[in-house]
């Protein structure tokens, strides 16, 4: 569903305002927010030293059919009410490195596991070097991106971006998820994921 940039499609491209710019916002909002946040200014100055080098190659994945479903979506359901739910960003450990070269922005986690099951295989973000139909291709949803081709997608129409715990404390029975000891996995877990609504609960 994402492919790398490319001439085309530009509308695409002009929706995610994927200029030098652009790209340098989609690369910030893909970072994952755990760590000290003393790190993160440190981590995005380095990024911005190593694009200077006029021989670093960026490679951008576009989140083509993303597009695409949500232009159908808005032209055959023009009343619909939108609820997504998806990954943020990944490990921080760093950005996937497809073929092993620089880190790709908004680039795949790829992993197989062995014939025996019992090991998982990382593929450096490469999805061509995985197993043919069996390695697992998982990209991370830029929510930000996601308003914007959205907003695109519908002529103007806007969304909200909300936490899974803010999500949960509106619309979960948290009496019925929350352990003994006080702890709910509903508010506390799955800090990486969000939500995108649209609709009374998008604005």
């Amino acid at each position: 569903h994402h492919h790398p940039r490319r001439r085309r499609p530009r509308r695409r491209l002009r929706a995610l305002r994927l200029v030098p710019q652009g790209v340098d916002e989609l690369e910030a909002q893909l970072m994952p927010r755990t760590g000290p946040s003393w790190l993160r200014p440190l981590q995005r100055g380095l990024m911005q030293l190593s694009r200077a080098a006029p021989s670093v190659r960026r490679d951008v994945f576009v989140p083509t059919g993303c597009h695409l479903l949500l232009t159908r979506l808005c032209d055959a359901f023009p009343e619909h009410q939108l609820t997504l739910a998806d990954f943020r960003y990944w490990s921080p450990e760093g950005a996937p490195r497809p073929s092993g070269g620089p880190p790709a922005v908004n680039a795949p986690v790829v992993q197989s596991q062995s014939e025996t099951g019992g090991e998982t295989r990382d593929w450096n973000g490469d999805y061509l070097a995985g197993p043919f139909g069996e390695a697992d291709v998982m990209f991370a949803t830029s929510f930000e991106a996601l308003g914007k081709l959205y907003a695109h997608a519908s002529g103007g129409r806007s969304g909200a971006t909300v936490s899974t715990a803010d999500f949960m404390q509106r619309h979960a029975r948290l009496e019925a998820t929350t352990t003994a000891s006080g702890y709910n996995p509903l508010l506390k877990d799955f800090v990486n994921q969000a939500f995108f609504v649209t609709g009374e609960d998008g604005g």
